[in-house]
């Protein structure tokens, strides 16, 4: 009798422990299977993150050409390009001729001699708009906001076929060195287009 409750005591202990060893194969199966799930989501997100790094590095390679492209347009927005010239030289189109000739240091200031002749049915205002690139960086934006003096032949508008010769005085007491010139129409008052730029030497 004794022997029989024994060996069920046993069959009883050997089925549990079958019951929790199964039980615990089985959370450890469902544990993998949940890492496998993890490891897959996370395949996923790196993937995808591939993928916008890719989209970025595409979207910047498109943004430096049209950065490219920008600085070879001129202020009107055309891909024409800007003409560089050396001073006594003449930038001339359909609508006007320009001579940037001299520029001369004054102990107050500079002078920059230029003549402008007219080719268009519109007059122009005044002679027209000059900016300033300057080895000194530092004083650039004060002197192009500078006024100046305008020393020429004659006054008044400019008329299809009318040429105007002299000069734009700026007063400045600092020592500058002019790198480049930029000449621009003036309308109203306003600096418009970039026409051409002097070189100077």
């Amino acid at each position: 009798m004794k022997k029989c409750m024994l060996l069920s005591l046993l069959l009883m202990l050997t089925a549990c422990s079958n019951n929790e060893a199964e039980q615990t194969i089985a959370n450890q199966s469902d544990t993998i299977k949940d890492l496998e799930n993890t490891i897959e989501e996370q395949a996923n997100t790196i993937e995808s993150q591939k993928n916008t790094i890719a989209e970025l590095e595409d979207s910047m390679t498109e943004d430096n050409h049209e950065s490219e492209d920008l600085v070879n347009k001129n202020e009107n927005g055309t891909n024409e390009e800007i003409p560089t010239l050396a001073l006594g030289e003449t930038y001339s189109d359909d609508e006007i001729e320009v001579t940037i000739h001299n520029v001369e240091y004054l102990s107050d200031g500079v002078e920059v001699f230029f003549e402008v002749h007219n080719k268009s049915e519109e007059p122009l205002e005044k002679a027209g708009s000059l900016k300033f690139t300057l080895d000194e960086e530092q004083f650039e934006e004060e002197f192009n906001r500078l006024g100046y003096g305008m020393n020429f032949d004659n006054t008044g508008y400019i008329y299809e076929g009318e040429k105007r010769k002299g000069s734009y005085n700026y007063i400045y007491d600092r020592d500058v060195t002019i790198k480049e010139i930029k000449y621009h129409y003036s309308k109203s008052g306003v600096t418009t287009d970039l026409v051409a730029t002097w070189r100077v030497e």
